[in-house]
C-alpha cells in the first residue's frame, strides 16, 4: 500500500506531500491536481516495476544502477515535454543549486521509500532511480506490481475481435479498456475463475447485472461472444452487451479489470472519475462496491472524482482535497470523528470548509433567490469553481452555528468563518438583537433578513410588472401603482386575517427561540403568546409597503400575488421567472454587504 506519495515540481505541484489510507477518494476543484497525482503513482510504480528501476534480491529493494530512457510516459499525454514540469521548467538554478526535472517519491506502509527522477533529455524522458539500498528497511515488495490506472468509459464497440492477454493488458493501460471489455471478462474467466465468479456474484447483488454468457470458439469464431441476461416479463431474455447502456457497461469495465488483475498483478488501483457516465444513484452503488471490493481483495483504490454524490457519502477519512500546497492528509483519521461529523455535515461540504474555511447556514430549503442574487453581484460565493460549504433547511432552534466551530477547527486543523442566514418572521429588533449578540460573541455572522422572509425581496411592484411584460407581449397589463397597491393589501391580509394564523406563526418561532441564552423569557405560554398578539396588533396599523415587506407574511403573499396575476387577470408569472427577472439593482444593499463579507472570508 502506498502510504505517502511526494512529488516535486512535477506537473501542479512544486513540493507536496500527500497521506493515503487504503481507500482514498481525491476531491478538489478542476485543474487542482487530481489527475496528477493518479498519474505521479502510475508513472512511478510503472517504472519500479516494468521498467525495472528497482528489482528484488532477497534482502529488499535493490536500485538499477543507471536510469532507463523512454519515449514516451505511461498514463500522460503531453504536446509539450515542459507541461511535465512545473511552471513548465525542466531545470531550476535557484532550488538546491540546481535541480533537473521532477521527481516522485512514494513510501509504503512499512516506511520503504522508493524515489525516482523524470528529466528531459534529446526529445525523450530518462527515468533515474533515487533511493539507495539503505532507504528499504522491511518487507520492501511495493516495486513488484504496476498500478492498475483505468480511465473513463469512451465507448463499446458492436464487435470485438480475440485478442492476446498483453495486448488486453496495453490497451487497459493505454486508457482503451472499453474496446476489450468482452475479452477482458472471458479473460478474467479463463486466467482467474475464482475471481470471474466473485465478479459474477458482486454485479448480481450490487447492481442487478446478470452475465449470462461469455465464450469464443478458436475454431468458428472471430468476436468474443458475450452476453447479459434481462427480465421482460416472465422470461429471462440474453442480449449482447450492446443492448445495456453505457452507464452498466462503465461498471462492468471497471470491476472486471480489477477482479482480472488484482490482487496477483496489482494492488494499487487507480480510478480516474469512474462516475462520469453515471446517474448519482449508480455512482453511490459504485462507490459503495468499490469499497467493498478494496476490502475483499485486500488492495488499495484512490478515486478521483467530482461526483457530490460520491463524496457526500464517503468518510472524511476517506477524502483528501487535492490543492497545491505543503502538506496534504485525509480530512480525517478517526472513525469516531467520522460518526460526529457525518451527523452534521457530509464530506463534500466539508472538503469546501478544508478548502476556503467558510460555512454557511440558510434557514431555507429553497435558496435559488440567493443563487440568483450571487450570479449577479459575481460574487462566486454559492455558484462557480470555487464555492463556499453551505447547509440548507436549518431548523430555528438550530444551535449547530453555535456549537460546530470547534471540531471542524481541530478536525481540519485550519481557522474557519461560520455565516448564518434566517428569516425575520415578524420579530421585533429587541428579541433578534439578543440573538445576534450570542452570535459576535462566538465570532459567528449571524444575520436576520430585515423582511420577513426570502420571498417578501421579490415583492417588488417594478420587478413584479417587469416580470409579466417579459413573458405576457401583448397584453393588457396592470400599471406597477395597482400592483403595489394589490401586494399592499396581500400583505395586510396575512397580518389581520385569521386564515394566514400570523400570531399563532409568531407564538411557535417565539417558543423554538427560547431555548437560547436571553430569551428563556418566552418559554412561558402567557408570555410568548402576549409577545405575540402585541406584535400582531401593532403590525396590523402599518400601511407603507417598505414596513409591510418588513412585517407581513412574504411566502403567502407571494402565493396570492401570483394567484392574483395568473387566475383573475389570466397573464402567466411563477417564482422561477421572478427569480429570473432580478437585476442588481432589485437586490438590497444587507444581501449586497452580506455576500461581499463571505467573499472577502473566503481564504485557501
Amino acid at each position: 500500500m502506498i502510504k505517502r506519495m511526494e512529488p516535486k515540481r512535477f506537473k501542479k505541484f512544486e513540493h507536496t506531500i500527500i497521506e493515503f489510507g487504503e481507500f482514498a477518494v481525491l476531491v478538489g476543484e478542476n485543474s487542482s491536481g487530481k489527475t496528477s497525482v493518479l498519474q505521479a503513482i502510475n508513472l512511478a510504480m510503472n517504472a519500479f516495476s516494468r521498467l525495472k528501476l528497482y528489482s528484488s534480491d532477497g534482502m529488499g529493494a535493490k536500485p538499477r544502477r543507471k536510469g532507463v530512457g523512454s519515449t514516451q510516459l505511461p498514463g500522460i499525454m503531453n504536446d509539450d515535454f515542459r507541461e511535465l514540469y512545473y511552471g513548465k521548467k525542466s531545470r531550476n538554478s535557484r532550488v538546491n543549486g540546481n535541480s533537473i526535472g521532477a521527481e516522485v517519491y512514494l513510501t509504503d506502509e512499512n516506511d520503504n521509500r522508493y524515489g525516482m527522477q523524470i528529466s528531459s533529455l534529446f526529445g525523450g524522458y530518462n527515468l533515474t532511480p533515487l533511493s539507495k539500498a539503505e532507504d528499504f528497511q522491511s518487507n520492501a515488495t511495493l516495486h513488484e506490481k504496476e498500478a492498475l490506472l483505468i480511465s473513463g468509459f469512451v465507448g463499446l464497440s458492436s464487435s470485438e475481435e480475440k485478442a492476446l492477454s498483453l495486448s488486453i493488458r496495453n490497451r487497459l493501460r493505454d486508457g482503451r479498456a472499453s474496446e476489450i471489455i468482452r475479452n477482458l471478462l472471458l479473460d478474467t474467466k479463463d486466467s482467474v475463475p475464482e475471481n470471474y465468479e466473485k465478479l459474477i456474484q458482486r454485479l448480481r447483488k450490487d447492481f442487478g447485472f446478470i452475465i449470462d454468457k461469455v465464450a469464443f470458439d478458436e475454431e468458428n469464431d472471430i468476436n468474443v461472444h458475450a452476453y447479459y441476461d434481462e427480465q421482460i416479463e416472465d422470461k429471462k431474455i440474453p442480449f449482447d452487451f450492446c443492448a445495456s447502456g453505457s452507464g452498466m457497461m462503465q461498471v462492468l469495465q471497471i470491476l472486471t479489470s480489477i477482479y482480472r488483475y488484482c490482487p496477483k498483478n496489482a494492488t494499487v488501483v487507480l480510478l480516474d472519475e469512474p462516475d462520469a457516465h453515471l446517474h448519482s444513484n449508480m455512482q453511490v452503488a459504485l462507490f459503495y462496491s468499490l469499497r467493498e471490493i478494496q476490502k475483499e481483495l485486500n488492495i488499495q483504490i484512490i478515486i478521483s472524482t467530482h461526483s457530490t454524490s460520491i463524496i457526500a457519502a464517503a468518510l472524511p477519512s476517506e477524502i483528501i482535497p487535492v490543492s497545491n500546497v505543503e502538506y496534504i492528509e485525509p480530512l480525517s483519521r478517526s472513525e469516531e470523528v467520522d460518526e460526529l461529523i457525518s451527523e452534521r455535515i457530509n464530506s463534500y461540504e466539508l472538503s469546501k470548509i478544508k478548502s476556503n474555511g467558510v460555512l454557511v447556514f440558510f434557514e431555507d430549503s429553497n435558496i435559488d433567490y440567493f443563487l440568483k442574487c450571487d450570479q449577479l453581484l459575481n460574487c462566486r460565493c454559492l455558484i462557480g469553481p470555487k464555492t463556499v460549504a453551505y447547509l440548507t433547511g436549518r431548523t430555528k432552534d438550530d444551535k449547530l452555528p453555535f456549537s460546530i466551530r470547534p471540531v471542524i477547527q481541530e478536525l481540519l486543523g485550519r481557522n474557519m468563518s461560520i455565516f448564518a442566514i434566517r428569516d425575520r418572521d415578524g420579530l421585533s429588533n429587541e428579541i433578534t438583537d439578543v440573538l445576534v449578540q450570542r452570535a459576535d460573541d462566538a465570532d459567528i455572522n449571524y444575520h436576520f433578513l430585515n423582511l420577513y422572509e426570502m420571498e417578501s425581496y421579490l415583492l417588488i411592484p417594478s420587478l413584479v410588472y417587469r416580470t409579466i411584460a417579459s413573458i405576457n407581449p401583448g397584453k393588457q397589463l396592470p400599471s406597477v401603482d395597482e400592483i403595489e397597491k394589490k401586494i399592499c393589501a396581500i400583505l395586510l391580509d396575512t397580518i389581520r386575517l385569521a386564515k394566514y394564523k400570523y400570531a399563532t406563526v409568531l407564538e411557535d418561532n417565539l417558543l423554538k427561540l427560547s431555548s437560547f441564552e436571553g430569551l428563556e423569557i418566552y418559554r412561558a405560554s402567557n408570555e410568548y403568546r402576549g409577545k405575540a398578539e402585541a406584535i400582531r396588533s401593532h403590525n396590523e396599523q402599518m400601511t407603507s409597503l417598505d414596513d409591510l415587506r418588513r412585517e407581513g407574511m412574504g411566502k403567502e403573499a407571494l402565493k396570492a400575488v401570483m394567484s392574483w396575476i395568473n387566475d383573475e387577470l389570466h397573464l402567466k408569472i411563477s417564482k422561477r421567472a421572478l427569480i429570473d427577472s432580478l437585476e442588481v439593482d432589485d437586490i438590497p444593499s444587507e444581501i449586497k454587504s452580506w455576500f461581499s463579507d463571505i467573499k472577502n472570508a473566503m481564504k485557501p
